[in-house]
């Protein structure tokens, strides 16, 4: 049922060698985040563009009235990470079944992605046959947000392709 997929802020199932930075994981293990620890999280805090896009993409987020985000409950945050978990240890042979599927699969990343660096996907070159990944530089982890008219385009690009070449229905 699935044609193609897009991938966004994520690495492969399975172990990884490139482990997410110490300080995605004190960041990110906050139950509320002010918009320094946005920046931190999602964009790349040394770049004055990046820190420029994050406040476009912070006002973007705050201007949104309807179909907004359902705050987790914070007697359900200790659990957030417990996904992660099970992804790393893979038990659904995911890893094995990327490197054999026909889907296409296009990979979105950033330079400095602090919790899923691309290496990991480097890492699988020439084992996962339809992969195509992007790396956007001077972004993070939110390149989606920093770059928004950009990966849409990249998005759109990879659609059409595979329409065009029978990949998608």
């Amino acid at each position: 049922m699935v044609s193609q997929t897009v991938l966004i802020g994520t690495k492969p199932p399975g172990y990884v060698k490139h482990p997410y930075e110490e300080i995605f994981l004190k960041v990110s293990r906050k139950y509320e985040n002010d918009f320094e620890d946005e920046v931190i999280l999602f964009f790349e805090p040394t770049s004055k563009d990046s820190r420029l896009a994050a406040h476009e993409s912070h006002k973007r987020i705050a201007e949104r009235s309807v179909d907004n985000d359902i705050k987790v409950r914070q007697d359900l945050w200790q659990f957030y990470f417990k996904g992660g978990e099970d992804f790393q240890k893979d038990p659904y042979n995911a890893r094995q079944k990327l490197g054999a599927t026909k889907i296409p699969i296009l990979v979105v990343s950033a330079d400095h992605e602090i919790c899923f660096p691309p290496e990991n996907w480097f890492d699988l070159n020439g084992k996962l046959p339809t992969t195509q990944i992007i790396v956007i530089p001077q972004a993070g982890h939110g390149v989606h947000h920093q770059y928004p008219d950009l990966v849409s385009s990249y998005i759109h690009s990879f659609i059409e392709y595979n329409k065009k070449h029978g990949f998608a229905n």
